[in-house]
């Protein structure tokens, strides 16, 4: 068996394990790399969302009275935990089809779930500590996974 080599649970020739498996590993690494700085913008985006909302409590939108700005809030919280449910419900369809890359199991389905989770309260909610934590826990689970991805 002299030229042979044990692969995983395949044997292949010296000459298949020297040249191609090599180049196919980095072929899965660059393939990798693509899906994880998708990820990485998708996670981007909800995180400025996030804070952009989370701003309006600092800094309410110009000419806006105190319950004028509540109300953009609650709006905004609104879209955002919609927009959450949307995207946790089409990741966790295609995990039961089998189709979500190693990267989509590994940071999107965890960081969207655990951030919709974190926003707690109802939609339209006009509780303004109450939208305030979610708004945080929400900005620093999706940050947690964000800087998780190394790309």
């Amino acid at each position: 068996m002299s030229g042979i080599k044990k692969l995983g649970l395949v044997r292949t020739s010296s000459i298949i394990a020297k040249h191609f498996v090599p180049h196919m590993r980095t072929l899965y690494i660059k393939e990798s790399l693509v899906k994880a700085s998708a990820i990485k913008v998708a996670l981007k985006d909800l995180i400025n969302k996030t804070n952009a909302t989370q701003e309006l409590f600092d800094k309410p939108y110009p000419g806006f009275t105190k319950s004028e700005n509540l109300e953009l809030i609650s709006r905004q919280y609104s879209m955002l935990k919609g927009h959450l449910e949307f995207q946790k419900c089409e990741a966790e369809l295609r995990e039961r089809k089998n189709s979500l890359s190693l990267d989509e199991e590994a940071f999107w389905l965890p960081a969207i779930t655990e951030a919709y989770l974190n926003l707690r309260e109802r939609k339209g909610s006009k509780n303004e500590a109450k939208l305030g934590i979610c708004l945080y826990d929400c900005s620093f689970i999706l940050t947690h996974y964000y800087n998780q991805i190394d790309v």
